[in-house]
């Protein structure tokens, strides 16, 4: 996977992916981060444009279904049960450490692992869906059901993208993200029109496992699936536990008020809703854009210095510029978002005024990146505690709106308060984490 005979394992890798290591020269590195950066801006464009077009072919009930949908998904990472998480941190590090055959069966446990869990969560998810749960709604069901599967799909996806990342192959992830918004868009388009939500939602499953298969075959070297220690399964497990326990809270935080909207409001009001919450996706894009980037660069370079204090003041500089460039593009951002609602999307005027303050959101969003010091100090736990404080208060914050009113504009408000709460929470703990162990 890393190594090959008679070559230096780093430049193996170069031959390999055209990536960029920490080293060999300054011109180089800042190719490579202008290559990445341009392409996986590409990817977000698609991204956005993709979730316009599907909220014009469906209706605003079926996009509300789709929606629901995919916020059921985004709490589906608790059935990996930490292990894709631990192997988030224990890869770059072990590559940046120069630890290559650790690297490799680390990734070939993860593997076997995630289909364990696989075929033995999502037959009991089902499960509890059709014959357990009162549905009293139809379409909520059936979301629900089709949420179960996209969540299995994407663990395999997700695995194949994480080896890219780690690996700093700089060209081939943001060209497989490219590749999946592509093919999602124009085959989602065709089966949505004809067919509805639930078609759509098979495109996604079916686009994340032939980004397993693509990936694994063509892109990627062969992985050793029979040695399988369950020590190393149980150590990536107790370190990414609580970090995928943070995530799937930080997945309530932001999205949860989907849920709360559906129980007071129909779901064509949350299809509008899903309108609005465009910014908000397009941060958690940009944050992603930024984490699968800087996140293995900065534990790959940890992994060579040991500075946790040097990671948390690189990570507060990006948080800084991302703060800077979002306010500034506002009025561009609220320009756009008008004309091309009204123009493409007339019959989701409504959400205007709570896309106007969600985009605000958005940006804080985009700018959380602090809590790779607590990954670099390996005080996971940490992050767990502090997204559990911050998902508490949005909680208690919704149980009582959903009392007083429905209004898409109050949803908004809290959702930015939410925000906002949480990135002060993460910055706080964050400063105790390089103070404490640096």
């Amino acid at each position: 996977m890393f190594e090959d005979d008679g070559v230096r394992p780093v430049q193996a890798n170069r031959k390999r992916f055209g990536t960029h290591e920490p080293g060999s020269g300054e011109t180089s590195g800042q190719r490579s981060i202008g290559l990445y950066l341009l392409l996986m801006g590409v990817s977000l464009a698609l991204g956005t444009f993709q979730t316009l077009l599907f909220a014009r072919v469906l209706s605003p009930e079926g996009f509300g279904y789709y929606g629901i949908a995919l916020t059921i998904a985004g709490y589906g990472a608790v059935f990996q049960f930490g292990i894709l998480s631990g192997l988030t941190r224990e890869l770059p590090v072990s590559i940046g450490a120069r630890d290559f055959e650790r690297a490799t069966r680390l990734a070939g446990e993860t593997a076997v692992a995630l289909a364990v869990a696989s075929a033995t969560m999502l037959p009991l998810f089902l499960l509890a869906v059709f014959l357990l749960a009162d549905f009293s709604n139809p379409g909520l069901q059936t979301a629900a059901a089709m949420a179960g599967v996209l969540t299995a799909s994407r663990s395999f996806g997700g695995f194949v993208l994480l080896r890219m990342r780690s690996e700093r192959d700089v060209v081939g992830f943001p060209v497989a993200m490219i590749a999946q918004r592509v093919v999602t868009a124009a085959a989602g388009t065709v089966a949505a029109y004809y067919f509805g939500f639930v078609a759509l939602l098979w495109v996604f499953v079916a686009v994340e496992l032939a980004t397993f298969a693509v990936g694994t075959v063509v892109r990627l070297r062969p992985l050793n699936y029979s040695d399988v220690r369950l020590a190393d399964i149980r150590y990536l497990v107790g370190i990414g536990m609580p970090v995928m326990l943070a995530g799937v809270l930080r997945s309530v935080q932001l999205s949860v008020e989907k849920l709360f909207l559906l129980a007071v409001a129909s779901a064509q009001v949350v299809g509008v809703y899903q309108v609005a919450w465009i910014p908000v996706a397009l941060g958690i894009a940009a944050s992603g854009i930024v984490s699968q980037y800087a996140g293995p660069k900065l534990l790959t370079e940890y992994g060579a210095h040991g500075s946790v204090r040097k990671v948390f003041g690189q990570s507060l500089k990006i948080s800084g510029a991302i703060i800077v460039i979002g306010l500034a593009a506002a009025p561009v951002v609220y320009l756009a978002g008008e004309a091309g609602i009204r123009m493409w999307l007339p019959q989701y005027i409504e959400s205007l005024p709570a896309f106007r303050i969600l985009y605000i959101g958005a940006v804080l969003v985009a700018a959380s990146t602090s809590n790779f010091a607590v990954s670099a100090a390996n005080r996971q736990r940490i992050m767990l505690y502090a997204q559990v404080t911050s998902t508490v208060i949005t909680l208690l914050a919704y149980a009582v709106l959903i009392q007083f009113t429905n209004d898409i504009l109050w949803f908004a408000v809290v959702n930015v308060g939410s925000i906002t709460t949480d990135f002060v929470i993460r910055l706080g703990f964050n400063y105790y984490v390089m103070r404490r162990y640096s």
